[in-house]
């Protein structure tokens, strides 16, 4: 949807400047972020119920609780 380009024209603005800043390592450092952003805010919208957020994000509850691990992330940091 154009909306969601719309949405994304702030993350393309970001991607630029850390290309210009020689920032090693950007697709793996932007996909985290990416990640730790998008659990963040949809086990919130969820209250923290993981298997309605894994289902909503299309991938398994274990899948989900790797990432979150991998990411430092407990319930106390979403909340």
């Amino acid at each position: 949807p154009e909306s969601l380009h719309e949405e994304f024209a702030g993350l393309s603005r970001s991607i630029r400047r850390l290309l210009n800043s020689d920032e090693p390592d950007l697709y793996r450092r932007l996909l985290i972020e990416l990640d730790r952003v998008m659990l963040k805010e949809v086990l919130l919208h969820f209250r923290g119920n993981q298997v309605h957020a894994s289902q909503r994000l299309g991938m398994s509850r274990t899948t989900l609780r790797t990432k979150l691990a991998n990411l430092g992330l407990d319930q106390q940091s979403i909340d």
